[in-house]
């Protein structure tokens, strides 16, 4: 049933991971003492669901864009069984908008695969990661991400490094006028100090796996992503050259997101950045799935689930 609801792309199913991030948002447990959940929704809730969303269809838009998977819309299933997990983990207004801006990077990364504009892709890609890593420093780790994609669909050389510089300094320039603009005039030697403090501050935390697995929540999203993983490999893996390189831009994306949240934070609010790999993943895993009913007693009892674990009950 739901399978079939979602066999094909349709506007009307992106109402529903809204509507469900409301629902959540209303009975998080992580409320403040003195507000009412509805005053907590509207003042400090609906900035995450929002960018959420939108989080959704852009990453949406990559999928369908790159092909990474077939023209349906399993990936909200998969987003609804993301959040519904990890909704307590990712509601950081900093590093929910800073993962926004790593998904655009993403996007102009993977669409080097077309051949075609690559020197804009490539600036634009490495200006939007950039702006992400000033926002969130460990974000700067996904300009690996850029050159093996230049690395696939084109080639490193200097002319293409030479952009990513450009792009990072553009993005530090740009972030600085907008301080003066908006804010107040700071001198730039002030600006880079900040700026490298706070980096180094980030830095300076050691890896640990109980940063990553915090929760049984995060365990659970792990193990789906285990799963679909091996499924992927088995059923996909190597049968074609497009599916290899697909393989290795979503699994870098996969170890990235795990490498941050492992050495960088402690409480899982960057798990946030497994959200595309975890859709592709899924995705795949659910067009694979012949056995209908077991898919929608899966999804139902997931989201049963997690609506009792945020006090409906």
């Amino acid at each position: 049933m739901i399978k079939r609801f979602f066999d094909r792309s349709r506007t009307v199913h992106f109402f529903i991971p809204i509507l469900y991030l409301l629902i959540l948002g209303l009975l998080n447990k992580e409320q403040l003492l003195f507000l009412d959940n509805y005053t907590s929704l509207i003042l400090f809730q609906l900035p995450n669901i929002l960018f959420l969303f939108i989080s959704l269809l852009l990453s949406a838009f990559i999928i369908t864009k790159n092909n990474l998977t077939k023209n349906n819309s399993y990936p909200i299933i998969a987003f609804i069984i993301f959040v519904g997990f990890l909704f307590n983990n990712i509601l950081l207004s900093e590093i929910i908008f800073a993962h926004f801006l790593v998904l655009l990077g993403i996007r102009r990364a993977i669409s080097l695969k077309s051949g075609k504009q690559s020197i804009s892709k490539i600036f634009d890609a490495s200006l939007w990661i950039s702006f992400s890593a000033i926002l969130f420093p460990p974000s700067a780790l996904f300009l690996i991400f850029l050159l093996l994609a230049i690395f696939i669909y084109s080639s490193i050389d200097l002319r293409n490094v030479g952009l990513i510089i450009l792009g990072a300094l553009t993005s530090i320039l740009m972030s600085y006028l907008m301080l003066i603009v908006f804010y107040d005039f700071i001198s730039i030697s002030e600006f880079f100090t900040n700026l490298i403090t706070n980096t180094i501050y980030d830095i300076d935390k050691g890896f640990s796996l109980r940063s990553i697995f915090v929760d049984v929540n995060t365990i659970i999203v792990f193990f789906i992503l285990a799963i679909s993983l091996i499924a992927y490999l088995i059923s996909y893996g190597i049968k074609s050259t497009g599916n290899i390189k697909t393989l290795l831009l979503i699994s870098s994306i996969l170890f990235i997101a795990f490498f941050i949240n492992g050495y960088y934070m402690d409480n899982g609010s960057a798990l946030i950045y497994l959200l595309l790999p975890f859709l592709v993943l899924v995705t795949k895993l659910i067009e694979m799935t012949n056995r209908n009913w077991l898919l929608d007693l899966v999804v139902i009892f997931i989201i049963v689930f997690n609506l009792i674990n945020q006090n409906l009950f």
